[in-house]
């Protein structure tokens, strides 16, 4: 009779996907953008909240968008030809609402093209967010290089250091 040796089973851990890592970062970043852009949706917006998204999309949004922009470039090896060209589109739209959007929130009597601004560029937003995480689906942490690694480090950060705008 032959002796069978047991080998305990070892597991090791998953390695969450960047999809999966980025999902809640953005959906922090999108509650933010909704809280702000959000009430200027209404044609009659009060001024304070036409302030506060001006405030919001002049610098937390600004800042977080360029943070992503950085992030993105660094994601090119993992991304098709075609999805890189799509997404990089995306930023060039989100690009040109968020110049308008600053620019029409300080001008007189936009109120309606503004919540038609701020309506697009939410919405560009989120679909840009999808895509970003859907694209990153068998993206690991660790195939990030050192710069990739440290913005998204960033990333992270700023999702707990929220700044008040009002």
């Amino acid at each position: 009779m032959a002796a069978t040796a047991l080998i305990p089973e070892m597991t090791l851990p998953i390695e969450p996907r960047l999809s999966m890592v980025l999902t809640p970062i953005h959906d922090d970043w999108m509650a933010d953008a909704d809280g702000f852009l959000v009430p200027i949706t209404d044609p009659n917006a009060t001024f304070w909240e036409r302030w506060a998204a001006a405030r919001y999309a002049g610098d937390l949004f600004q800042e977080r968008f360029k943070l992503e922009e950085a992030f993105l470039k660094e994601l090119h090896p993992f991304l098709t030809p075609e999805l890189n060209e799509r997404l990089w589109m995306q930023v060039d739209r989100l690009g040109r609402l968020h110049r308008d959007l600053i620019y029409l929130a300080h001008e007189r009597g936009s109120a309606r093209e503004l919540a038609h601004k701020a309506r697009e560029l939410l919405e560009a937003l989120r679909l840009w967010y999808a895509e970003i995480e859907l694209a990153l689906t068998a993206t690991r942490e660790s195939d990030l290089g050192v710069e990739g690694a440290r913005l998204l480090a960033e990333l992270r950060k700023g999702t707990t250091t929220k700044c008040c705008l009002v």
